[in-house]
C-alpha cells in the first residue's frame, strides 16, 4: 500500500513539473526550436539540390563565364549548407531519442551526407556522372521526398 502512495505522489509531483510554464518553455526553446531549426536546414537543403542540379550535373565541362559564376555560387552554397546542417543537427539534445523516433537521422547518416556535400563542392568544376547519385543519396539520407515534378 505504502509503494502505491509513494508512486501515486511521485507521479503527481512530476505531473506537475511537466505542466508548468516555465518547463513547457525550456522544452520548447532547448528542444523543439532545434529541431525545427533542424527542419529548416533540410528544407533549404531540398530547395538549393534542386536549384544546382542542372549546374552540378551538366556544367562541369563548360568553361564559360557564366558558367563558371554559377559554379563557383554553386560550390559556395552547397558548402554553407553542409556548414549549417552540422551546426543545427549539434544544437538538437536528446539526439538518440529523436533518431530512435526518427524525428532527425543517426550522427553517422549526418556525416556522410556531409562527407557527399564535401565531394559535391569539390567536385563541382568536373564533370562526373556519379554526382546525381550523391544527390540522390543525400535526399535518401536526409529522409527528403523525391520531386514528382522533375
Amino acid at each position: 500500500m505504502e509503494i502505491y502512495f509513494l508512486l501515486k505522489n511521485i507521479f503527481a509531483w512530476l505531473w506537475e513539473i511537466i505542466k508548468h510554464p516555465i518547463f513547457v518553455s525550456l522544452l520548447t526553446y532547448f528542444v523543439f526550436d532545434a529541431i525545427l531549426q533542424y527542419r529548416k536546414i533540410i528544407g533549404k537543403i531540398d530547395s538549393k539540390l534542386f536549384f544546382y542540379q542542372s549546374t552540378l550535373v551538366s556544367l562541369g565541362s563548360i568553361n564559360t563565364d557564366r558558367a563558371n559564376e554559377e559554379k563557383w555560387e554553386c560550390s559556395n552554397e552547397l558548402r554553407a549548407l553542409a556548414g549549417d546542417l552540422g551546426a543545427t543537427y549539434k544544437t538538437v539534445l536528446i539526439k538518440w531519442f529523436f533518431s530512435l523516433t526518427k524525428v532527425v537521422p543517426p550522427e553517422k547518416d549526418i556525416q556522410e551526407v556531409i562527407n557527399k556535400f564535401r565531394s559535391l563542392y569539390n567536385g563541382v568544376f568536373e564533370k562526373d556522372p556519379t554526382k546525381k547519385n550523391s544527390i540522390d543519396k543525400i535526399r535518401e539520407l536526409l529522409k527528403i521526398p523525391p520531386r514528382w515534378w522533375v
